[in-house]
């Protein structure tokens, strides 16, 4: 899981989200050249249970315009697929405060978006795969249950008559929902879903309750490749 891929901001609270460009270079270098098998989110989906040995699936949240710019030149030179779980009113939304109110400097805010023709050239390369976000990346927690199936099933609407593309799956913005939000996916016809848990693919759990490991822009070339072979970031004990 991977939110931007540019340089970090001096003194910024979310740099954590920022991968450099080199270190995101290297980072996909390396998987490639270690025999990781790139899937799509559809493979994975479609695929359940029977993922070839090492595995793996590239996934950005938001929409931030650097994945365009700093992301898809490595991704296409490598050929590597990858899905964007797409805000669709993202430019000019201060969202983190929907996390947690102090958040309201206007760091995200100010971050340059995806455009629409940036996107849609990412999907004519025929390695993008859109995914839902919510319309506007709320607080799921939050929100009534008339929000919340708006906000959810809308957005797939919004993404597939903007760039007529179908969409699978889903990703709970700030990775918050509930039992209601989850019914609310599965009844809107994706045939998953992605949390912010840190933990390894497992066939055993819900589809729609997929976890995922965070790149973190403070991440060692080491702890990457500890990462990837034992789902943690960290060390345990």
């Amino acid at each position: 899981m991977y939110h931007m891929v540019r340089e970090h901001i001096a003194g910024a609270r979310f740099n954590k989200m920022r991968v450099k460009p080199v270190e995101f270079a290297w980072q996909m270098d390396w998987l490639k050249s270690n025999g990781w098998h790139f899937l799509s989110t559809h493979d994975l989906i479609s695929q359940w249970d029977k993922w070839p040995e090492k595995s793996v699936v590239v996934t950005f949240d938001d929409g931030y315009s650097d994945n365009y710019y700093n992301a898809f030149p490595v991704l296409k030179r490598l050929e590597i697929p990858f899905t964007i779980y797409l805000v669709i009113n993202r430019h000019d939304n201060d969202w983190s405060v929907n996390k947690k109110k102090g958040h309201s400097d206007g760091e995200l805010k100010r971050e340059p978006k995806l455009h629409d023709s940036e996107v849609q050239e990412m999907l004519d390369s025929g390695l993008l795969e859109l995914g839902g976000h919510t319309l506007n990346h709320v607080n799921l927690l939050n929100e009534v249950e008339a929000v919340k199936k708006s906000e959810i099933a809308d957005c797939a609407v919004a993404l597939h008559e903007n760039f007529d593309t179908k969409v699978s799956t889903f990703c709970y913005p700030f990775g918050l929902y509930d039992a209601v939000s989850v019914q609310i996916v599965k009844d809107a016809s994706y045939s998953g879903a992605f949390t912010v848990e840190e933990q390894l693919c497992d066939a055993e759990k819900s589809p729609f309750e997929l976890g995922r490991l965070k790149v973190s822009g403070q991440m060692s070339r080491f702890a990457f490749r500890r990462m990837l072979s034992t789902g943690r970031r960290k060390l345990l004990g």
